[in-house]
C-alpha cells in the first residue's frame, strides 16, 4: 500500500510539473494494470475532472489533468466525447484551443474537420499576426513593437 501511496504521490507531482514525465506515466500505468486500486483511484480521480469541466471550470489545468488521466486509463477517445460535447455547449475557442492542439489526429480519426478547421484557421492568424509586427520591427525598428504599444499604455 506505501508503493500505491507513493506512484500515486509521483502523479500528482507530475501533473502540476509536466505533461511529459514519461516514466513516471508508463510506471503508473503498469502499476494500474497489476494492482486494481490504482486503476479505480486514476478514474476516480479522471471522473473528478470531468466533472469540473462539464460544470464550466474550464482552465488548462483541469483540461491537461483530464486528458493525462485519460492517457493513463488508455481512454484517450473520452477526451473527444468530451470535447465534442463542449463544443457543442459553445464553450469559447480560447478554453478549448489546449486541448485541440492536443487531439489533433483524434479529431480527424473522428472526421471532425468543422471544429479542425476553426482551430487551423486560428493557428493561422496567429502566424500571420506574428509575421506582420516582425516584418514590421525589420522595417521599422522600434517603432513598431508590441512591447512599446504597451509602455505608452
Amino acid at each position: 500500500m506505501a508503493i500505491f501511496a507513493r506512484r500515486l504521490t509521483v502523479l500528482d507531482s507530475g501533473l502540476m510539473v509536466s505533461p511529459v514525465l514519461y516514466e513516471t506515466t508508463w510506471n503508473i500505468r503498469r502499476l494500474a494494470q497489476k494492482y486494481r486500486p490504482t486503476l479505480e483511484e486514476i478514474s476516480s480521480r479522471r471522473d473528478e475532472k470531468e466533472l469540473e469541466l462539464r460544470s464550466g471550470n474550464i482552465s488548462f489545468e483541469v483540461m491537461h489533468d483530464y486528458t493525462t488521466l485519460n492517457s493513463l486509463l488508455d481512454e484517450e477517445k473520452r477526451d473527444v466525447e468530451l470535447f465534442l460535447e463542449l463544443y457543442g455547449r459553445g464553450v469559447g475557442d480560447d478554453e478549448l484551443f489546449c486541448l485541440i492542439s492536443d487531439k489533433v489526429n483524434l479529431l480527424l480519426e473522428n472526421q471532425r474537420i468543422d471544429i479542425l478547421e476553426t482551430y487551423l484557421n486560428k493557428i493561422g492568424e496567429r502566424f500571420c499576426s506574428s509575421a506582420a509586427e516582425l516584418e514590421g520591427e525589420v522595417h521599422f525598428p522600434g517603432k513598431y513593437s508590441s512591447d512599446r504599444e504597451i509602455e505608452h499604455l
